[in-house]
């Protein structure tokens, strides 16, 4: 929740300042105080459901747009539906139904008790933003159809999805490739852990024995740091060794940028929730740029 407050807050600066006001602006606009805005905006506090609408109506901006979720500053207004309609619970329901499966298994799917999620849909509950956007991922609807703003369920962000070039295909195993390269170079398990040990110190990274054997036997695959170890070792394109059908040529996009590996080495530090903020937060980004 940490890292959805401080997107939210960024949001919130930015499209403030593109009205022109101040923090004072927006805090008598919601009949709030300065501090609380600044608060707001620094990612201090989260943000409950009913003031999120309220901002949003303020700066008058999708409540989608402020959560990350679209690229698209759609008006807060321009939604066909007003705000005494903004009922969350039977879209919600209309969704799952749509869906065709029960609440227990929405509740499953959500990863929600089930009471908590029978709660939402009979109104006795309210989902915070962090649930509300996994409700919207997970049944691929945009947040404001989920809180009722609009009759058009779609996810809004796939114009930022279609803006990205094609995915390559997944060919064959980071084992297959290992054991051809092995084969091909003649090599042994310990001449590649010794040859590893410079790009080891260069990446910060550890290669062991018992690594390799693992990979070899498909018991498990690297990660990214460990990776790019063997790419380098092995002088062949990490994507080529992950089993993509690319070039198998050195042409590494991680040490094209420097700064790669160690947001690589970062992001594998977070929990699946953080490291999901992390892709909502680059996916704005580039979409504020195309």
């Amino acid at each position: 929740m940490i890292i959805l407050k401080i997107i939210i807050g960024q949001r919130i600066k930015k499209r403030r300042e593109e009205l022109g006001w101040t923090q004072e602006d927006l805090g008598n606009a919601l009949s709030m105080n300065k501090s609380t805005i600044q608060r707001y905006e620094s990612g201090s506090i989260g943000i409950k459901q009913p003031v999120l609408l309220a901002i949003a109506k303020a700066l008058d901006i999708s409540p989608d747009w402020l959560l990350n979720k679209t690229a698209m500053k759609d008006n807060f207004f321009n939604f066909e539906n007003n705000e005494n309609n903004c009922e969350h619970t039977t879209n919600i329901s209309i969704i799952r139904k749509n869906k065709n499966i029960t609440m227990a298994e929405a509740a499953r799917i959500l990863k929600l008790p089930y009471t908590t999620y029978v709660g939402y849909e009979k109104g006795e509950r309210e989902p915070n933003i962090a649930i509300l956007i996994r409700m919207a991922d997970v049944f691929q609807v945009s947040v404001d159809y989920l809180i009722g703003r609009t009759s058009d369920s779609a996810n809004n962000f796939s114009n930022i999805e279609e803006s990205r070039p094609t995915k390559c295909v997944k060919v064959t195993t980071i084992q297959e490739r290992l054991i051809q390269e092995m084969t091909s170079k003649q090599l042994r398990q310990i001449d590649i852990i010794n040859m590893a040990q410079p790009f080891c110190e260069k990446y910060g990274g550890k290669l062991t024995k018992t690594d390799l054997t693992q990979y070899i036997s498909g018991k498990t695959e690297p990660n990214q740091i460990k990776l790019l170890i063997l790419s380098a070792t092995l002088n062949v394109n990490e994507v080529w060794l992950m089993g993509y059908d690319v070039a198998s040529g050195k042409e590494s996009y991680y040490e094209k940028n420097g700064n790669t590996y160690k947001l690589i080495s970062l992001f594998e530090q977070l929990t699946e929730e953080q490291q999901q903020l992390i892709i909502l937060q680059l996916q704005g980004i580039v979409g504020d740029l195309s």
